[in-house]
C-alpha cells in the first residue's frame, strides 16, 4: 500500500484544534517533508495540518520564526507533534494556553512518553549524512524511523489512532 492508492478509515472522530508539526533541525542531506507524508496522510483523512516554517539550522534563528509564527497564530491552539530535542529548543514559547497537547514522535529517555514506530526501515545514507553534519554542529537528530519518512501503512495507522484518541480527550476535557 503506497499513499497514491490510500484507503481511508471511515468515521474518525476529527480534533477541533489544528495538528501541528514541527520539524528539528534539517540539512542539505534531509529537507524535504521532514515527517514524510504523514502530515498529507492526516489531512487527508480530515485533519487539520501545519507545518511550522521553522530555518533549517541556527537555535536564535529558529526560536524567532517559531515565536513569530505563534504570535501570528494568537487566537488559536493547538496539538504539537516533534522531537524531545526540538521540545527542549523551544518549550519555553509554548505558552500552556496555546498547547491542546504535546506528542513524541521520537523517545531520548526511558521517561518520555512517545509514539514509536512499530515498523523499522533501514537507515538510507543520505539520513546518515544528516545525522554526522548534525553532530559536528553539536545538533541532536531523532532516529531515521521516528522521522516517519518511509510510508508505512502500520506506523501511519498508529498515528491516526492516537490522533483519534485526541479528539476524544477535546470532547471529554
Amino acid at each position: 500500500m503506497d499513499i497514491q492508492n490510500l484507503v481511508l478509515r471511515p468515521n474518525c472522530l476529527l480534533t477541533k484544534s489544528s495538528l501541528v508539526f514541527v520539524p528539528g533541525p534539517r540539512s542539505l542531506f534531509f529537507y524535504q517533508r521532514p515527517f514524510g507524508l504523514l502530515p498529507t496522510f492526516l489531512y487527508e483523512h480530515g485533519y487539520r495540518i501545519a507545518l511550522a516554517p521553522l530555518p533549517f539550522r541556527g537555535l536564535s534563528r529558529r526560536r524567532q520564526a517559531f515565536k513569530k509564527w505563534l504570535h501570528l497564530q494568537a487566537e488559536y491552539r493547538f496539538h504539537f507533534f516533534m522531537s524531545p530535542v526540538t521540545y527542549q529548543e523551544l518549550k519555553d514559547l509554548i505558552e500552556p494556553e496555546k498547547m491542546e497537547s504535546l506528542t513524541f514522535l521520537d523517545k531520548d529517555s526511558s521517561d518520555t512518553p512517545a509514539i514509536l514506530p512499530s515498523v523499522k526501515f533501514r537507515t538510507p545514507l543520505s539520513y546518515r549524512l544528516h545525522q554526522l553534519i548534525s553532530h559536528l554542529y553539536g545538533e541532536s537528530v531523532p532516529t531515521y524511523d521516528s522521522t516517519y519518512s518511509k510510508f508505512n501503512a502500520i506506523n501511519y495507522d498508529r498515528i491516526l489512532d492516537h490522533c483519534i484518541k485526541l479528539a476524544e480527550n477535546e470532547i471529554y476535557a
